[in-house]
This record gives C-alpha cells, sequence and structure tokens, in this order.
C-alpha cells in the first residue's frame, strides 16, 4: 500500500504511462505504414488530449477521493523508469517534428542599398532639433516618410522647411515630411497623438519610432534640485517608456512589423551620479526589455548611444569646430554620422540585432573611461 503523500505521484505515472502508448501506438503504426499519417495524428491529439484531463484531476481531485482510488493507480501505474521516460521524451518530440511544417521566413534582400527606409513610415519624437533632426533627414534621403514631433509647432513648421531645403539641394524630389505637435510627459493623450500622427499619410501605419526627446541639464550631484531632476527623469526616461508603450500597442494592433530605436548615451557608460546619466542608464536596461516583449509581435527594440555631438544641447551651432581634445579622438561627433547608424539600425538590415545598445562615442565612456 502507499500513502497518501504519494497519491499525486501514482497520479502521474498512470498518465504518463497512458500518454507513452498511445503515442508508442502512433509511432508503430507510422513505421509499418498500416494507417496513414493523419490516422496517426488523430491518435496522438487525442491521447494528449486524454492526458490533460487526467493532469487537471490531479489538481482538483481530493485526499478523500484519492483514498479510494489510488491501490487500483497503483497495479497500473508500476514504475516509470528514468531510462524509459528519456526515450519517452525523446519518441514525443520525434513525433512532434514529423507532422510540423516547417516555416518559411524570407530574409529581406535591400534592392536599392540607397533606400534602405523605402516603404516605411517612421515618427521621431525630438525632431525638430540636435539628433532628432539629423536623423530625420537621414531617413527623407534613404526613401521613408517622415512625421517629427515636439511641443513647439512653430519650430516644427520651420525644421520642416529646412529639411525639404536640404533635401532638394541634394536632388530629391518627392519629399514626404509632415509633423504633429506631442508632449511626450502628456501620457493620457498618446495613443490618440500616435493614431493622429499615423493618419497624416495615406497608409496609416507607423513602422518605426525612434526616441530622441530628450534634456541634459547641467547640475552634480551636490548641487542637483527636485525639479531639474523630475524633468530630466520625466522626458528621458518615463517619456520614452510611454511613447514605446503607444506606438507598440499601435503596431500589434495594426499587425505592423518594425523597429523602435532609443537615443541613449555613453553617459550609460558611466558613474550615475546625476538624472541624465541614470536616465540613459534606464533606456539601456528597457531598450533589452522592451526587445524581449516585443520581439514575438514583430517589432526590434535597439539603442544608439551616442558621445559627445556637436548640437546645441552642448552649446555647438552649425560652423563651430567640433575640435575636442578631451576624448581619443579629439573631436565631437557630428549629428550626421549618429543618423547614419540610426537608418541601418531601424531598416530590415537591422532585424537580427535585437536589444542591443550601439556605442558611438569617439572613445569617449569606453576607450577614456580610465582616464
Amino acid at each position: 500500500m502507499i500513502s497518501l503523500n504519494e497519491n499525486f505521484r501514482v497520479v502521474e505515472r498512470f498518465t504518463f504511462i497512458y500518454l507513452r502508448n498511445g503515442i508508442n501506438t502512433a509511432i508503430k503504426s507510422i513505421i509499418s505504414n498500416r494507417y496513414d499519417i493523419n490516422y496517426c495524428y488523430t491518435i496522438t491529439v487525442c491521447t494528449i488530449c486524454t492526458y490533460l484531463v487526467f493532469d487537471i484531476l490531479i489538481i482538483v481531485l481530493r485526499k478523500n477521493i484519492m483514498k479510494k482510488i489510488v491501490t487500483v493507480l497503483n497495479t497500473k501505474a508500476g514504475k516509470l523508469r528514468g531510462g524509459e521516460l528519456m526515450r519517452f521524451t525523446s519518441k514525443i518530440k520525434n513525433i512532434i517534428n514529423l507532422l510540423r511544417t516547417e516555416k518559411q521566413v524570407p530574409i529581406p534582400q535591400p534592392v536599392n542599398v540607397q533606400k534602405l527606409l523605402e516603404g516605411k513610415v517612421a515618427l521621431i519624437t525630438g525632431g525638430s532639433g540636435g539628433i532628432g533632426f539629423a536623423i530625420a533627414e537621414a531617413f527623407l534621403k534613404s526613401g521613408a516618410k517622415v512625421i517629427i514631433a515636439g511641443t513647439k509647432e512653430e519650430k516644427l513648421k520651420n525644421c520642416c522647411e529646412k529639411l525639404r531645403n536640404s533635401i532638394e539641394k541634394t536632388g530629391g524630389t518627392e519629399i514626404y515630411l509632415q509633423y504633429i505637435v506631442l508632449n511626450v510627459l502628456d501620457v493620457k493623450s498618446m495613443p490618440d497623438k500616435v493614431r493622429s500622427a499615423a493618419a497624416l499619410f495615406p497608409e496609416n501605419k507607423i513602422n518605426i519610432l525612434v526616441n530622441s526627446a530628450g534634456l541634459n541639464g547641467n547640475l552634480n550631484f551636490e548641487h542637483m534640485t527636485e525639479a531639474e531632476y523630475d524633468a530630466i527623469m520625466d522626458v528621458n526616461a518615463k517619456g520614452t517608456y510611454f511613447m514605446s508603450q503607444a506606438v507598440s500597442q499601435f503596431m500589434i494592433e495594426k499587425n505592423i512589423k518594425g523597429h523602435i530605436l532609443n537615443v541613449a548615451s555613453s553617459s550609460a557608460l558611466r558613474p550615475a551620479s546625476t538624472p541624465y546619466c541614470m536616465s540613459k542608464w534606464a533606456i539601456k536596461g528597457l531598450t533589452v526589455g522592451l526587445a524581449d516583449v516585443l520581439l514575438p509581435h514583430g517589432i526590434v527594440v535597439n539603442a544608439i548611444a551616442p558621445g559627445p555631438v556637436a548640437t546645441p544641447m552642448l552649446g555647438k551651432n552649425e560652423g563651430d569646430s567640433i575640435d575636442y581634445p578631451g576624448i581619443v579622438s579629439g573631436r565631437y561627433a557630428m549629428p550626421s554620422e549618429i543618423a547614419n547608424l540610426a537608418v541601418f539600425m531601424a531598416s530590415d538590415m537591422g532585424d537580427m540585432i535585437v536589444g542591443d545598445t550601439f556605442f558611438i562615442t569617439g572613445g569617449s565612456g569606453i576607450i577614456s573611461l580610465h582616464r
């Protein structure tokens, strides 16, 4: 006789043996050619379903019921040795592989490397200045339809005009560019804003989100205020988080496969004693987390992490010297250099790069970390 403590193990042994015998029957039928594949498939499915019923019984049966049936089960179950279990598991895998049809996945082959983003619609937050503006320009040159987002409408209009002039100077004729007033701190309005942005083009879709909106801040740890801390963390970390949420939900709803590209920083390599560094650490971690959650939906998430870039955020305007002896490369990166990497990362050629942060720093924060 077995004790009540062994009840559940007895039922499990019995159900394993039942499932094993059913699968064995199907395998032998296939080997002997006695039945066609559909018949054997039916046997397998019915056996597994019955096993699941027994599995549920393991959960719902109470001890007083088990007393009445435990003796019967014990005589039928016997012992399932370790070797038998391994062979049994192997047979299940083999029959599943036999019945399975392989999924054919096409490998993207760009027809024109100069138009890597042709057919894509991109939404770029912080697109009215600095790195975001340069990414918008590079995306347009690569064939994408672009929507730049920011909080100041007049600035957005001026940027659109400047972008059109820039593309026309390089011989571009078809320029698909729109803007939308969007505040990444207004979380409640984000889903509606995303839909409004998608509706700006006939395709009514967004394939690419670039989270480029960000604040820097000038105060160190000793002098940091709560107001500046909240302002930087809210825009850089919270804004990226909820913007990604709103756009990814739209993409999943519309069954759109695409990319989310976060703009991090080489500050994610440094000790985080300021909210700016903390926020970039957060974006680096968020990039991995979103990649894990969204890849099953066909949404690829990565980040680019620039070092010092010649933008107004760092006091650099067009025509200023980019000399910077403080880093190994000896100069600031140009916004266009960051944008070129963004084009590749957001294109189909970057589909197999998942959850990574690509640093483009000129050595800042990497080679020069110890100096």
